[in-house]
């Protein structure tokens, strides 16, 4: 089962839908036109914007970070992006966005 962030981003057209579009993920089934934000897979940058039939392809299920956001075509995840950036340096006064969403979730800080 993947990982979801416990304060989801979602982008206003995904909204409506975010019920059955997280089951499905979860399940596994193909969701054509769902973008997904994730804290990023190699540790070093902050966020991953992909298409969600990415996790089809068990190799990138398996090794899927936290889901931080939901988004319905790629403008819309970028709108997200921006958001989640303005949050954190209303919050932090900086723009480290993986450390901000690892704090909340109670994983330990790196610096």
């Amino acid at each position: 089962m993947l990982k979801w962030y416990k304060e989801l981003y979602i982008g206003k057209h995904a909204k409506k839908r975010i019920d059955r579009i997280r089951s499905r993920i979860d399940r596994g089934k193909r969701l054509p036109q769902i973008w997904l934000i994730s804290l990023a897979a190699n540790g070093r940058d902050q966020l991953d914007i992909f298409d969600a039939r990415n996790l089809y392809q068990p190799a990138f299920r398996s090794r899927c970070p936290m889901i931080v956001g939901v988004a319905a075509d790629y403008g819309e995840a970028l709108e997200l992006v921006i958001r989640m950036a303005d949050d954190v340096y209303r919050s932090r006064g900086d723009g480290n966005i993986r450390a901000w969403v690892e704090g909340r979730e109670g994983y330990p800080q790196r610096l």
